[in-house]
């Protein structure tokens, strides 16, 4: 997982603690949305990605709210995704939670579907964009 954090982390300007917690979300996200056996697969391709998931999952941000920045990430949804920012908007809950901006976010979300993206084989990149079709609109659809 260093190295998904260190490339992340020169890609978009965050710091790696902080990165490191956008990954976890984000993981977090796939697992709840994906489903076990699918993200089993994930688990299996992408190293570090359970630990970072379970990490995430329990710290005192994954449970804390951030109030008025919710309506700036709704407006994020919105520009990102159009209409089809429904699934994704428990994601963007969790980077608000994590003091992500939206600027931030913006930033982050695609370069880590990327860099998640190149260490999964075509088929289950298939099957993840087809579950999760707004992440695919921030990856530019289901092509690697």
């Amino acid at each position: 997982m260093s190295d998904l954090v260190n490339t992340l982390s020169s890609q978009t300007g965050l710091a790696s603690d902080q990165v490191h917690k956008g990954l976890g979300a984000l993981l977090s996200f796939l697992k709840d949305q994906l489903g076990e056996e699918t993200f089993d697969k994930i688990r299996a391709a992408v190293p570090g990605a359970t630990e970072t998931a379970d990490r995430f999952e329990s710290a005192p941000e994954a449970s804390q709210g951030q109030g008025g920045l919710m309506g700036m990430f709704a407006g994020l949804a919105g520009k990102l995704l159009g209409g089809r920012a429904g699934e994704v908007t428990k994601l963007l809950e969790s980077f608000s939670k994590l003091g992500f901006n939206p600027e931030q976010v913006e930033s982050f979300l695609p370069k880590a579907l990327e860099l998640i993206k190149s260490y999964l084989p075509p088929g289950l990149i298939d099957e993840i964009m087809a579950k999760l079709p707004a992440l695919a609109k921030l990856v530019g659809g289901g092509e690697k």
